[in-house]
């Protein structure tokens, strides 16, 4: 048996605590009176070509790479005035559909390679006279923009990169890029404060982080404004504003993208192994920690949220030759604070996922967290002298993590761990006398079992809830109003009997048919239990747990068929526009089984070509006047949302792999501001194709 004196002295704090609730300002070079020190060299321009060898045509680019390294994603807008709407293809894939001065496209994927790059008045065939043709070499896992720019007698096209780098929650990216030939130098402000100064034509300032929220931007010359704007700007969201000219030659105007950046995850490490050897730590083939001895953490450490291979090695070995004693996969998930406790032995070892609480805690209270890290003890109880610990911790399984504790802080407490057989404590196997924990702070405390040496407790300040304010001390503010998280349904199941959706057990939407959608919901964000059934068919059902973030909006697809199974997609619609230039549309592939990846396209309107009948697998061969707008998109995945033109057209689902139309739309003309989803599915059994058209709500 073991006593500790003050267990204070003890206690291991979490060392370089990360700045979790506001993210570290964006270093900002002094204002420059010329080209800013922060601004890139002005892009090479290609001016459009006189004399152009006629090329030889690649094959047809794909939309999705294999391999994820060659993977990238591309957009096009269009900011010369005097330019008639164009269509722009790469090769022969459509990247914009009517695209007019002052918008830009979504994000097309690409794979990785060099490609003819086509713009063409509107309407025109890829292989028709072009307006500007050159060569476009595009690297994989990167994002480009590429911007029509100058003046209709001297077009040029020049290529910017997005930011790929993760941002948290607090934090919103913004750039520029000047594009208005006639427009001075120019003084960027956002809440009248100097970005960058002398900002000419053909420059861009790179990606600066601003804090989320409201912000006035503005762009000056000579004391006088030549644009004012205010922006409501979204956490985790790159902005581009790409400036162009306006109405008027003393007015300039934006073209804004958005896209979200990847999100970050707070990650640490401990090392609580029965075996209390020292380990290497790898995330894929990143070094993450090394020489990590028992009872010992990593820094906190922001990571991209993503899924990883975590590796764990004896210290010193060569993860080229040696075994390692755990490879697992790891989900770094969004906007999470997270500890990786390492525990077990040597020839059992396993992780154990603690998300970190580290909101504030009531005035003079304190929280603490406890870990059941002993494999030789299947369960165990806690007992204390003092507190409410054994009340709300009970028996704890190996491996489990107890509800976390709130508690007086500043207090001194005795705590015992019992094993436990047959619901009766037997052996004691760990005591810890006149613990103080003190107030404001987060406490994780390991146990261990290990009688000679003290417990592993980690500490992390939190602060205090402000529970009282005085009113006289409350600053004036206007608050930004926050999106809520919104979720719509469409039903995808091939049967007569109607679906019924539920949102953690409570009816959603109740008997919605197939080919229909349902209004859009308010919902809560977190974690969310979203389950469907067939109505009177409750042997057709599915459930999932789907996290849903603040502030964005979902659809869900409920989908299959009663040959196979009833399954749900959850697809983020942050892509999609609402605006009243053009229709939108996005194609989604619902087929079960075996990879058939379709796309879209349109031609004229012709009444003669009839789509497959109920038990028919013939499909209509591509016969000229079929424009794509979307290639390739895989089974259980949407599209990124595409311009179709304005008036009446025959819509096409196309399966690119054998060149054939796999279902086909009367002629109708597709309203101007609204969003349509293509939605498509191949029969298991056959090549019969069900294809349908939602609208999507009014938003």
């Amino acid at each position: 048996m073991r006593r500790l004196l003050l267990l204070t002295v003890f206690i291991i704090l979490a060392a370089c605590q990360p700045n979790i609730d506001e993210p570290p300002p964006p270093t900002l070079a002094a204002l420059p009176t010329a080209t800013p020190s922060h601004t890139p060299e002005p892009p090479t321009a290609t001016p459009i070509a006189t004399e152009t060898p006629e090329a030889t045509l690649a094959p047809l680019p794909r939309s999705i790479a294999d391999d994820p390294s060659q993977q990238a994603y591309i957009r096009v807008a269009h900011a010369i005035p005097q330019l008639p709407i164009v269509d722009v293809y790469i090769e022969r894939l459509s990247i914009a559909t009517n695209l007019r001065y002052g918008l830009a496209t979504g994000q097309s994927g690409i794979e990785a390679g060099t490609y003819t790059l086509r713009v063409v008045p509107s309407g025109n065939r890829y292989d028709e006279e072009p307006i500007l043709e050159t060569q476009l070499t595009i690297e994989g896992t990167k994002s480009l923009i590429l911007v029509l720019s100058g003046t209709i007698d001297n077009i040029q096209l020049s290529t910017y990169f997005e930011s790929t780098s993760p941002l948290g929650q607090e934090t919103s990216r913004i750039s520029f890029i000047h594009t208005a030939p006639n427009a001075p130098d120019l003084l960027i402000t956002t809440n009248d404060e100097g970005l960058a100064n002398g900002v000419s034509y053909g420059q861009a300032v790179e990606y600066l982080e601003v804090p989320a929220g409201r912000n006035d931007l503005r762009f000056i010359n000579a004391d006088t404004p030549l644009f004012e704007r205010r922006f409501e700007l979204r956490g985790g969201f790159n902005y581009t504003f790409i400036i162009i000219e306006g109405e008027t030659p003393q007015q300039l105007d934006v073209i804004e993208i958005t896209t979200r950046a990847p999100s970050v995850t707070n990650i640490r490490f401990i090392n609580a192994l029965a075996s209390a050897q020292s380990v290497d730590v790898y995330l894929d083939d990143n070094l993450m920690a090394q020489l990590l001895t028992f009872g010992r953490s990593t820094d906190r450490e922001q990571i991209q949220s993503q899924t990883y291979t975590l590796s764990i090695y004896p210290t010193g070995a060569d993860p080229e030759n040696d075994n390692a004693l755990l490879i697992t996969p790891l989900r770094a998930n969004p906007n999470e604070i997270v500890s990786i406790i390492l525990v077990g032995t040597d020839n059992n070892l396993r992780i154990i996922t603690y998300r970190d609480d580290l909101s504030p805690v009531p005035e003079g209270e304190t929280r603490v967290t406890f870990v059941h890290t002993v494999p030789s003890a299947p369960v165990a109880r806690l007992e204390s002298s003092a507190g409410p610990f054994a009340g709300v911790v009970g028996d704890l399984r190996y491996g489990d993590i107890s509800p976390s504790v709130t508690i007086a802080g500043g207090s001194e407490y005795s705590l015992f761990w019992n094993k436990v057989e047959n619901n009766t404590p037997t052996d004691l196997l760990e005591e810890a006398s006149n613990v103080r924990f003190e107030p404001g702070r987060s406490y994780l405390y390991l146990f261990t079992g290990a009688m000679s040496a003290p417990p592993i407790v980690f500490s992390d300040p939190v602060g205090f809830e402000e529970s009282i304010i005085r009113a006289d001390e409350v600053e004036e503010f206007t608050p930004v109003p926050r999106l809520p998280t919104r979720l719509r349904v469409v039903n995808a199941f091939e049967s007569e009997a109607p679906v019924n959706v539920y949102l953690n057990d409570i009816l959603l939407v109740e008997e919605l048919s197939i080919g229909q959608s349902s209004e859009l919901f308010i919902v809560p964000n977190g974690d969310n239990r979203l389950s469907a059934e067939l109505v009177a068919e409750e042997s057709y059902s599915v459930a999932r747990e789907l996290e849903l973030f603040p502030e964005q909006t979902y659809t869900l697809f409920i989908y299959g068929s009663p040959l196979t199974a009833i399954d749900m997609l959850l697809v983020d619609d942050g892509r999609l526009t609402f605006d009243s230039e053009s229709p939108h549309l996005r194609l989604v592939n619902l087929t079960q089984g075996d990879i058939v990846p379709f796309g879209i396209g349109f031609m004229a309107p012709d009444n003669t070509l009839l789509p497959p009948g109920p038990d028919d697998d013939y499909r209509h061969y591509f016969t000229r006047g079929i424009t794509h707008l979307i290639r390739d998109v895989p089974n259980g995945l949407a599209s990124v949302p595409v311009r179709p033109p304005i008036g009446t057209y025959t819509y096409l689902v196309t399966d690119n792999s054998d060149n054939t139309v796999a279902w086909v739309f009367p002629p109708q003309s597709l309203e101007v501001g609204v969003h349509y989803d293509m939605i498509a599915f191949q029969d298991t059994q056959s090549r019969r194709v069900l294809a349908f058209l939602v609208r999507y709500p009014t938003p």
